[in-house]
């Protein structure tokens, strides 16, 4: 009889990791959102979190972590419990761009995120000040050459994608624009429209209306490709700035070392939601274009931007630049 027992016992304990991980989640999910409530990383990490709730019966909670552009909210969920119940709204910014920039980082960014669903891609559009003489890509590259570090362009802060996409322009044209970081995307338009500087990014939208009321002139598209909401818009690849393709992108990620499991269910609940229209038109309506992908496309997708970004990094000598 005892041999039966244990027998019992032992096939009940072989059983009850599996089962944990069947009823995931049993309790509050929490996804950090390493910059300020209200922005495209907001927005996204809100859509999902309540399309997971519905899904799964269990809260899903958004904790806006900002600071250090997006270190604060990253070292957070880089040293969390690797059990699923903490999650990250990733970022070009935080999976790329700070381990690449920064000397020192506040958690090991050798043990990599765990990637879970890549969720969209937010195409900007570089707008002029009127009477900046800045009409399209060929104009900026003839402006900035007559003027090298004159022309300025405001960006969300120092080592961000849009400061990024800046250091490649200059690459790929052979110019100097002048960096004018600002403490958001709101007061880098804001330095347009009162002449502070020439130049900033904004959603195709915003820079469609910004144009037709005489505050701005389009300049030309982020993308590789056109962006389907303005068509009309070129992008500057096809302005003299080639092969340059500077989308934001997002993509929800696990602390190191969290369960396969746990990440294959949530990776099926995530591209479920995208395909859902309600879903995918709120965040169609904050700029987001959604594209669901496989794990291993996402992850391929990380490695090709760091090594992009690297070559840009260690070309303009950056490297070194932030603490």
């Amino acid at each position: 009889m005892k041999r039966v027992a244990w027998a019992l016992l032992a096939a009940l304990m072989t059983l009850a990791p599996a089962a944990s991980r069947a009823e995931y989640p049993e309790r509050p999910v929490k996804i950090i959102v390493p910059f300020q409530a209200g922005g495209a990383s907001d927005v996204a990490a809100r859509a999902i979190a309540d399309g997971l709730a519905r899904r799964t019966g269990q809260p899903f909670v958004v904790e806006n972590r900002a600071g250090a552009t997006g270190l604060v909210g990253t070292q957070a969920a880089a040293t969390a419990a690797p059990d699923g119940y903490t999650l990250l709204m990733g970022h070009v910014d935080t999976l790329v761009l700070n381990p690449l920039l920064r000397r020192k980082l506040p958690y090991d960014a050798t043990k990599k995120f765990e990637p879970i669903a890549f969720i969209s891609r937010v195409p900007g559009v570089l707008i002029a000040r009127p009477g900046s003489g800045i009409d399209g890509g060929e104009s900026l590259i003839a402006a900035a050459k007559a003027r090298p570090n004159r022309v300025s362009l405001g960006t969300w802060g120092v080592g961000s994608t849009v400061h990024m996409g800046l250091e490649l322009m200059n690459q790929i044209a052979g110019i100097e624009l002048m960096h004018v970081p600002f403490q958001s995307a709101a007061a880098a338009v804001a330095g347009v429209l009162s002449g502070q500087v020439d130049l900033t990014w904004v959603t195709p939208e915003f820079a469609s209306g910004l144009a037709r009321e005489g505050k701005a002139v389009v300049v030309g598209a982020s993308s590789a490709a056109r962006i389907s909401r303005v068509p009309d818009v070129r992008t500057l690849s096809e302005q003299g700035f080639t092969g340059f393709d500077v989308d934001t992108w997002y993509g929800l990620v696990a602390p190191p070392g969290t369960p396969l499991a746990l990440r294959q269910k949530l990776h099926g609940l995530v591209n479920a939601l995208l395909q859902e229209p309600e879903v995918a038109q709120k965040l169609r309506q904050a700029g987001h274009e959604t594209q669901p992908m496989s794990v291993q496309d996402f992850d391929a997708l990380v490695a090709r931007e760091w090594h992009k970004w690297q070559d840009v990094i260690r070309t303009r000598k950056l490297a070194l630049q932030l603490d």
